[in-house]
């Protein structure tokens, strides 16, 4: 029999049996606790002890509300509280062989109190404090606006005023009134933030510590784009949101994978926040914002941003982290699907591929492993393994009728293939109910014993409260020996098998605000730093041993980008969902996310119509990764009714379901284009760690003065020269799209278009719309065939980015360059004539001349092109 109990519930979204309500509670606050037990007689009644400020209350016997299979829950009514106080209470229940009693549980009933005028005001040079009762609200002003606040035990010296008047940028001014207080920001006489110290409130315990704090800016601007990756609106403007970490499988709506404390509007102004505690956003009337605060020290933190939404990002990344450029085959095409679970079904994708003439640079096993330890093949045969010693491809043996019978050999084919090979992982030691193996008791006794995992706050294992892999351990990734012994375990799998990446999915299961990491830090503000110290130890095994390759992830937070790439985790095979997927990426690379991608056509449910796979895969083309993926073949949280038990979403698999070759057709102009678009692609992804931008872009990076660009939120920028725009409505076969001023050229069809206005767009499903710059010059890839955009096998350039078939240039209204890649090209052009190192000869391809001897045809027309030699 299992009590369980946690406070701070494990998603904010809903109830699950054992949170109590409120979390925090206020004076004369009604409050309810809950106990859910599992595995007990349904004729079991818990109860409550407890104590108010140490004296002991009337016992409470449970309330039983639900019975759930094994679960019975109960709802313990505590009433109210008309006085600040401190509570303690315990859970307690008959088992068959004694009392089973839980550990102690505390709250604080809090106050909300006004923040109060100022009892001083003090200034220094580029700072200034405002003294209340119970914080300082501090101005730093020498790098844009920080603005925090700190615990009145702090102490601050300046010179006394009433008011101050500072320039924090050229044209930006703050200034602080004492009577009554308040502080704006002005961009010369135009107010861009600020706020009255009336808007400010405080909950308060019994000892005056501060618990939570919240104030409305006078936030003026029309537009709100930014909180990492949101699926419901690009602007948030009229929203509220929470930003935290939240796994919700499909139809995320509010939640986010990938939340960041960062905005920016139309008005150049633009906030981050260093935030670990719970932040709430309310941006329905002005802009509230509440932080839940750790009572001492620095209790919140904000910093105003000036500039563009470009200048913006860059001044996040200055203050989180760097872009980290991955390697240029991550950018590629990746293939998945979880339904792989053998040797011999992960070889028949390889033959697929070279059947149907498909490029792919990277597969995923998913299903590898043993489904315990997570870093040995699954039917793999070994001895007990030494916890003291890293694991060696030496220590298995491979049975000839086993899933995996020659892993190294398989490796050597995908890499032959031109592939690279990324495995699945999650960073959990798994608590196994159907039977554990004896070497995932060894690692869990062991990581139990040296203090690897999570701790609870009474030094017990912290295990995963529920859901996806309950009561099993996670890896304290803050513990550097935990981490040495961890990436032991799978250091053959760079050594031997050659792997490049690893699917690093998970990371949100750090529930409890009470667990406690080696660092220090407990859960409360662990929960959304957890993934990105998950995700950043996998980075650091690859770089240290010295492999060019990435980590996949979903779940992250701020400084996420300096772990590439992000996908945008699980969706249905549902239109909705493909345009929840595409708000995602606009949303995650306005907030600093440069290198995105999607499952193609969903992951979850019955399969995608033909129509949503083939647009889905258009916009894939056109994004950092290409990549499609399909949930296990029995349904991820329920019976998925299909026609066929293999769900993967390649092409092959669609065209046969739906006897349909055409799929893979459609499939192999995108895939080709894709491919071809490779230099391109890696060209701008350098640009992109250079500069902080996003590659795929939300029109408001390149035209931020536009203010249509502003309200258009289903196209936008892939690189800084094409402009992409889905079709993501079912039966779509035109759609309107904003072209911003300037000449456009039509890269389907040919031809040019003025800008500055909205279009109606025919949309076959052959074709997307996408419009390139004028005065662009793309480097691309192009096949022997001198077929670029063509469904036929002539069209592919394959997958080897270590050379080209023809690396030649689109040029469209201009043909003066400079371009450099991996391999040691390095070419300047102007007036046809191109000089350089790495490469004797190219093919430059006039976009606005039709020749039918030029030799290169781009879609259906034949364009003017000749080679010209490197000088």
């Amino acid at each position: 029999m299992q009590l369980v109990h946690m406070p701070c519930g494990t998603h904010y979204f809903k109830d699950f049996g054992y949170e109590r309500y409120p979390y925090r509670p206020l004076l004369g606050e009604q409050v309810a606790v809950q106990l859910m037990v599992e595995n007990a007689a349904e004729d079991v009644i818990p109860v409550l002890t407890w104590e108010v400020d140490g004296t002991p209350m009337p016992e409470l016997a449970g309330a039983k509300v639900e019975h759930d299979g094994n679960r019975l829950y109960f709802r313990f009514e505590l009433g109210s509280f008309e006085k600040l106080s401190t509570v303690c209470y315990r859970f307690a229940v008959q088992g068959e062989a004694g009392p089973i009693v839980t550990k102690d549980y505390s709250f604080e009933v809090l106050a909300e109190e006004a923040l109060g005028e100022p009892l001083s005001l003090l200034r220094g040079y580029d700072f200034a404090y405002a003294l209340f009762a119970r914080i300082t609200l501090v101005f730093d002003w020498s790098d844009s606006l920080r603005v925090y606040t700190l615990d009145p035990v702090h102490k601050v010296e300046g010179t006394p005023v009433s008011s101050v008047q500072a320039e924090i940028a050229e044209g930006i001014s703050l200034a602080i009134e004492t009577a009554p207080f308040s502080w704006s920001v002005k961009r010369y006489t135009e107010k861009l933030t600020g706020a009255a110290g009336g808007s400010y409130r405080l909950l308060v315990d019994g000892e005056g510590s501060v618990h939570r704090l919240s104030y409305r800016t006078d936030l003026a601007c029309e537009h709100l784009f930014g909180f990492g990756e949101r699926f419901d609106q690009v602007d948030q403007k009229g929203s509220e949101l929470l930003v935290r970490v939240v796994e919700h499988f499909t139809r995320q709506g509010s939640n986010s994978y990938l939340p960041i404390p960062f905005f920016l509007t139309e008005r150049e102004l633009g906030w981050f926040s260093p935030v670990q505690h719970r932040l709430w956003v309310d941006a329905r009337d002005g802009l509230q914002l509440t932080f839940d605060t750790p009572q001492r020290g620095i209790l919140t933190e904000e910093r105003w941003l000036f500039g563009k939404p470009q200048q913006l990002i860059a001044k996040l990344h200055d203050l989180t982290g760097r872009v980290k450029l991955p390697p240029k085959w991550a950018l590629g095409i990746w293939i998945s699907g979880n339904g792989w679970n053998t040797q011999k079904e992960t070889l028949e994708q390889l033959q697929a591929l070279e059947e149907h003439q498909l490029p792919a640079t990277a597969i995923v096993l998913e299903a590898w492993s043993d489904e315990q330890t997570f870093c040995i093949f699954n039917d793999a045969k070994y001895e007990p393994l030494d916890q003291e010693k890293p694991y060696s491809y030496t220590d298995f043996t491979f049975p000839e009728d086993g899933k995996w019978p020659d892993p190294k050999v398989m490796a050597e084919e995908i890499r032959k293939a031109g592939l690279n090979l990324v495995l699945w992982q999650i960073p959990v030691i798994k608590y196994e109910w159907g039977g554990p193996g004896p070497q995932l008791l060894s690692d869990e006794a062991y990581a139990i014993e040296k203090g690897y995992c999570v701790l609870n706050d009474d030094g017990s294992p912290y295990r995963i409260t529920d859901h996806w892999f309950r009561n099993s351990l996670l890896l304290d990734f803050t513990n550097p020996e935990a981490v040495k012994w961890w990436f032991g375990k799978r250091q053959y799998l760079l050594d031997d098998l050659g792997v490049k990446g690893f699917k690093t999915d998970g990371g949100e299961f750090l529930f409890d605000d009470a667990a406690v990491l080696y660092s220090g830090e407990t859960g409360e503000t662990a929960h959304n730093l957890y993934p990105v110290q998950y995700v950043k130890a996998y980075q650091d095994f690859l770089e240290e041993n010295g492999v060019e390759g990435v980590t996949f992830t979903r779940a992250g937070f701020t400084g996420a980008q300096t772990q590439p790439v992000h996908w945008a985790g699980d969706q249905l095979s549902e239109w909705s969902e493909f345009r929840a997927q595409l708000t995602a990426g606009l949303s995650a690379g306005i907030s600093g996310i440069p290198f995105w991608s999607f499952d193609v056509g969903g992951f979850a449910g019955d399969f995608p119509s033909a129509e949503l796979y083939l647009r889905s895969v258009a916009m894939a083309a056109f994004c950092p990764v290409m990549q499609w993926h399909s949930e296990p073949r029995h349904g991820q949280f329920y019976h998925t009714g299909r026609e066929r038990w293999i769900n993967d979403r390649s092409p092959w698999n669609l065209a046969s379901l739906y006897k349909d070759e055409s799929i893979i057709s459609i499939y192999r102009l995108y895939a080709n284009l894709h491919m071809n678009l490779m230099p391109y692609i890696y060209q701008e992804a350098k640009h992109c760690a250079a500069s902080s931008r996003p590659l795929m872009a939300h029109m408001v990076v390149d035209f931020p003065e536009d203010e249509k660009a502003w309200t258009v939120h289903d196209q936008y920028m892939f690189g800084r020269d094409l402009l992409v725009a889905p079709i993501t409505e079912e039966g779509a076969v035109r759609r309107e799209i904003y072209l911003p001023e300037g000449l456009w050229h039509d890269l389907f069809l040919g031809g040019t278009i003025e800008g500055g206005r909205t279009i109606e767009y025919d949309c076959p499903m052959e074709r997307i719309p996408v419009f390139v710059r004028d005065g662009a010059v793309l480097a691309v890839n192009l096949a022997d065939s001198g077929l670029m955009g063509s469904q036929s096998e002539e069209a592919g350039v394959g997958n080897d980015l270590g050379s080209y078939k023809q690396l030649a240039f689109l040029c469209f209204g201009r043909d003066s360059f400079e371009y450099a890649d991996d391999l040691g090209v390095q070419l300047s052009a102007a007036a046809g004539k191109v000089s350089g190192t790495g490469i004797s000869e190219v093919l430059l391809v006039d976009c606005s001349t039709l020749d039918a001897a030029g030799g290169v045809k781009l879609f259906e027309r034949y364009l003017a092109a000749k080679k010209a030699a490197v000088e």
